[in-house]
């Protein structure tokens, strides 16, 4: 009835791969009766093999939300954890770079008077830096994120040439 190479197989093949559960065997089997009837019925409809097969692996669900739908409780428990855990650890990151780089252009004012010209440094070197992640794709990086760090280097560039001219004007 289905080819080793057909839709059926493969979907199958993927569902097996992707199950994490003590009764994987279990829901596989059910899962593979239950598309088996469907196919039966597509093509007692009228359907070619092919074509019953794709209408009953459509109808059934794809891979994924099958595999989540049988993720036991202490997997899915383990997966929230580890999610929560991740976003504490990058809060945690970007308090303590923003921490750092507050007292780095803090400490360059209080020491060169120019808190323009530092910060618009910071921000300039961040969104460029950002600009390299996006387009090497080594890390995901929001665009407005980069538009963000540049309307602000170019907010504080804008800033410093003012206070420079105010200057020449008085000397």
């Amino acid at each position: 009835m289905t080819t080793p190479d057909g839709p059926l197989h493969q979907y199958l093949g993927q569902l097996r791969a992707n199950l994490r559960t003590a009764d994987a065997s279990l829901i596989l089997a059910e899962a593979e009766d239950h598309l088996r009837e469907s196919v039966a019925a597509g093509l007692a409809a009228g359907l070619t093999e092919l074509e019953a097969q794709e209408a009953a692996i459509s109808s059934f669900g794809s891979v994924r939300a099958v595999a989540r739908a049988h993720q036991s409780r202490r997997s899915r428990t383990a997966a929230v954890l580890t999610g929560l855990a991740m976003a504490a650890w990058k809060l945690t990151w970007l308090l303590l770079l923003a921490y750092d780089v507050s007292t780095m252009v803090m400490y360059a004012y209080l020491k060169t008077g120019f808190f323009p010209l530092v910060a618009a440094s910071v921000f300039g070197a961040a969104s460029t830096g950002l600009f390299l992640l996006k387009i090497s794709g080594a890390a995901p990086v929001n665009r407005s994120l980069i538009v963000a760090s540049l309307a602000l280097a170019a907010g504080y560039a804008v800033r410093m040439w003012q206070i420079l001219q105010r200057q020449r004007k008085t000397a």
